[in-house]
């Protein structure tokens, strides 16, 4: 480290101290799985591609937009919906045929064996309202360096993504802040398999996520997404409260399948934390 760059740090000691946080983290959190594997198991396939439950369908995730599905044994496509975590009943816009035409079948129908067969396999992670450390709705203003919690937002966003690849899903990483109606195109995308967020929420009461212009997102600003997601995890202050009092506004459950997992915060999160209190929150009509 220079001499300059120590002075600057030494004018700002809350950046320095984002720095130092960052440059501690254990090895092992950088190279594996910063929140535990079960994080991540509701929503993998594991153990080579096999549904671990004793169902006979086979994903084969190869960091396509799309991942093949086959079933040696004729299953259903209500099995189907349970080994990628999607909805059953919204088969019809996440099963794509080669040949685009949907054969006329449905959710109990033995499905042949067949290697035509594709179901979605990309995952978003954005990046919201990133201004101060503790400042709100835009505020440039807000006590620490802008950056220091861009760095630290990134570095949890870049973690994320490499985990999920390290599973064969396409993680398409948007690296700048997005606005509500980025956030509504990508959701509405067919190959959309689940989403992750990192950013300001608005402290609020409605677990609201705060968008590139410091406009407040709500969960019926998102919706109705193309299907419900496998999974969406938001890691954003007090994003959860949107559970207890969505009646008004929404809940981010809602953008989820009863076969899904959200995962989310009823606290707030600092870039002081090398972990966060994240809370794995089913929708209410989970099995």
């Amino acid at each position: 480290m220079s001499r300059s760059m120590f002075r600057s740090f030494n004018a700002y000691p809350i950046a320095l101290a984002a720095v130092v946080i960052l440059l501690s983290i254990p090895s092992a959190a950088r190279a594996g799985y910063p929140d535990g594997m079960n994080s991540y198991a509701a929503y993998h396939v594991m153990h080579g591609g096999v549904d671990p439950s004793g169902l006979k369908w086979k994903v084969e995730r190869n960091h396509g937009a799309r991942a093949k599905a086959t079933t040696p044994d004729c299953d259903t496509l209500r099995n189907l919906a349970k080994t990628v975590r999607l909805e059953p009943d919204e088969w019809p816009k996440w099963v794509q045929w080669k040949d685009l035409s949907l054969p006329h079948v449905d959710l109990d129908t033995p499905i042949p064996p067949d290697d035509s067969l594709t179901v979605p396999n990309t995952v978003y992670a954005t990046v919201g309202d990133l201004h101060g450390v503790f400042g709100w709705k835009g505020d440039s203003k807000g006590i620490g360096l802008p950056w220091a919690l861009r760095a630290w937002s990134h570095y949890r966003l870049n973690q994320y993504a490499r985990d999920v690849r390290a599973r064969g899903f396409k993680v398409d990483v948007w690296k700048y802040a997005v606005y509500k109606e980025t956030l509504r195109t990508l959701l509405r995308q067919p190959d959309v398999h689940g989403w992750f967020h990192v950013g300001h929420g608005n402290n609020d009461e409605f677990g609201t996520i705060l968008a590139a212009d410091g406009n407040a997102v709500l969960p019926m600003d998102l919706k109705p997404p193309h299907h419900r997601l496998a999974w969406v995890t938001l890691m954003v202050c007090k994003a959860a409260k949107a559970e207890t009092n969505g009646a008004v506004k929404g809940r981010w459950s809602d953008l989820v399948s009863q076969y899904g997992t959200y995962r989310a915060s009823y606290h707030n999160i600092h870039p002081a934390f090398t972990g966060w209190e994240g809370i794995p929150i089913q929708p209410e009509n989970a099995e």
